[in-house]
């Protein structure tokens, strides 16, 4: 790292928006052997410090992980337009809360959700708690797009989509060239 800082090297880093598009109904998933979903209840002392460790403890060894106190983090939720908290769901995993999946209503003026975070502490990692976590919530969003939608609503599937997320893989992206590729995956 040093010689690349001194060559004029700089560390960046970046954020993507990810799309998902379904083609018809997303089925809801099977709990892995061992985890369970229990939802978030805003009103609750002991759900807000339990999301706040297991986020912070979740993100510990990211790049430019910067830990802020629970006093801070909810102030900063406050400024949200919608964050939703009725989709926000804790992994169990072993009867333990180990996980988080955070939804809001970021994207809901374009039809779409959004997941602004999902974190697995390091002991429970491997477990599908993570995946299903985002399963659950896509299809969350799925059936809510399925039971509100009016004969003048746009499809839920792009029928010509660019970035497909593929499980245990990650993001790909495909265009008619590689410019379009390229600026897709980026943004």
């Amino acid at each position: 790292a040093a010689a690349l800082s001194a060559r004029g090297f700089v560390a960046e880093r970046r954020f993507n928006r990810l799309r998902v598009d379904f083609d018809g109904v997303y089925p809801f998933p099977t709990a892995p052997a061992g985890v369970a979903l229990e939802s978030f209840d805003a009103g609750s002392d002991g759900d807000w410090t339990d999301w706040h460790a297991i986020l912070f403890e979740s993100f510990a060894e990211h790049w430019g992980f910067e830990e802020v106190s629970l006093v801070a983090w909810r102030e900063a939720l406050d400024a949200e337009e919608d964050p939703e908290f009725r989709r926000w769901r804790f992994a169990v995993v072993d009867g333990e809360r180990a996980g988080i999946c955070q939804a809001s209503g970021r994207f809901a003026s374009e039809g779409g959700g959004w997941i602004r975070n999902l974190g697995v502490v390091s002991s429970a990692r491997g477990r599908g708690a993570g995946r299903y976590l985002l399963e659950q919530t896509l299809a969350s969003y799925a059936a809510y797009y399925e039971r509100c939608k009016r004969p003048d609503s746009p499809r839920l599937r792009d029928p010509n989509p660019v970035v497909y997320l593929v499980p245990g893989v990650g993001m790909i992206a495909f265009a008619k060239d590689k410019a379009t590729a390229r600026i897709s995956g980026e943004f």
